[in-house]
């Protein structure tokens, strides 16, 4: 279950910032921070837990992915729909019980959904659960020194404060591997201190992998690699005969 169910009035709050031109450039660089950590490829498939009115989708689409969104907001959804079409398979559901078959998806997606969310633990258990390959979780960082708030304000006028959470990478990769066992897990962050309203200062510190591991950045992005395991168990095979000497054997 969420902490708030968005409305149409935070629908079309979201699908505002998103096209006001003055926040392209903070949509391109957390596009770009997701697509350099999980490297998507044309053909797969990629789930969006949480996606909105369907704007960060489009990206999906653009290179050749197949791309099922699923938010627990009827407005969230009735928006993706006029947004998207019939270009993406949308859904209607609980990111804390996802109505998918185990390994459904090459990729998962959660972007600014774990902040919603009553129990990000269960979250993130299903994102795994439905998910072959990687997962991608983008969160406003709680160690953020730039004011998140502000953005996030801007992005959710009508949502209360009280029902945004914020988190540590250290949180989310501490339960990560207590559910995945060790699996690569990879993170870094993108609005640093000092960048001020500079963009192309902002998008020189993105190339420099040492400040991307600064742990105060406004948005932060979690990359993981599931690794399939295997409980073994030996069997007990009895030959037919002992002494039997195998064919060719000296």
């Amino acid at each position: 279950m969420m902490t708030y169910m968005f409305k149409e009035a935070d629908a079309r709050a979201f699908d505002d910032w998103y096209r006001n031109p003055d926040n392209r450039m903070t949509i391109e660089r957390e596009n770009r921070l997701m697509f350099d950590m999980i490297q998507p490829a044309r053909g797969e498939h990629v789930l969006g837990i949480g996606c909105d009115t369907g704007q960060r989708l489009f990206k999906f689409l653009e290179k050749g992915l197949t791309v099922t969104g699923l938010d627990p907001s009827q407005a969230m959804i009735d928006a993706a729909e006029t947004n998207l079409g019939n270009r993406v398979d949308l859904h209607l559901g609980n990111p804390e019980a996802l109505p998918f078959d185990d390994n459904s998806f090459n990729i998962s997606v959660l972007i600014n959904t774990l902040e919603f969310c009553i129990d990000y633990r269960s979250a993130l258990e299903e994102a795994a659960r439905v998910t072959k390959d990687r997962l991608f979780i983008g969160l406003w960082n709680k160690f953020a020194i730039k004011d998140v708030w502000l953005q996030i304000k801007a992005m959710f006028p009508h949502t209360p404060v009280t029902a945004v959470s914020l988190y540590t990478s250290g949180e989310i990769k501490r339960h990560l591997k207590s559910v995945l066992g060790k699996v690569p897990i990879e993170w870094k962050t993108i609005g640093q201190p000092g960048e001020g309203a500079d963009n192309l200062f902002g998008e020189l510190i993105d190339q420099c992998t040492f400040l991307q591991r600064c742990p105060f950045g406004t948005f932060m992005g979690i990359s993981v690699i599931l690794v399939p395991t295997f409980r073994l168990r030996p069997l007990d095979l009895e030959a037919e005969n002992a002494h039997e000497v195998m064919a060719g054997a000296i």
